[in-house]
């Protein structure tokens, strides 16, 4: 009884060792998966933000109605389709 006793315990301790390190290896693949994303992220928000800057300076010349007429078509068509974007 005593030898099944601490076989059953070295079995569990193994598979507390296993399980451990299947969650490290999936822990540090999250975590190198997030390095490489992180740049992604911060371009996107840069993207972001200058289309939301031209999104205003267009909005402010079409509401003008001033200059000449193809900036005014490409403001109007920016803005457009700046409204379709999600972010």
């Amino acid at each position: 009884m005593k030898k099944f006793l601490i076989t059953i315990i070295l079995f569990g301790f193994l598979a507390c060792i296993v399980y451990g390190y299947v969650w490290y290896r999936n822990i540090m693949r999250i975590n190198r998966e997030a390095i490489i994303s992180l740049p992604k992220a911060q371009g996107f928000d840069a993207l972001k933000n200058a289309v939301t800057l031209e999104q205003n300076r267009c909005q402010e010349f079409v509401t003008k109605s001033g200059g000449n007429f193809d900036e005014f078509t490409y403001c109007k068509k920016f803005v457009e389709w700046s409204k379709t974007l999600t972010y």
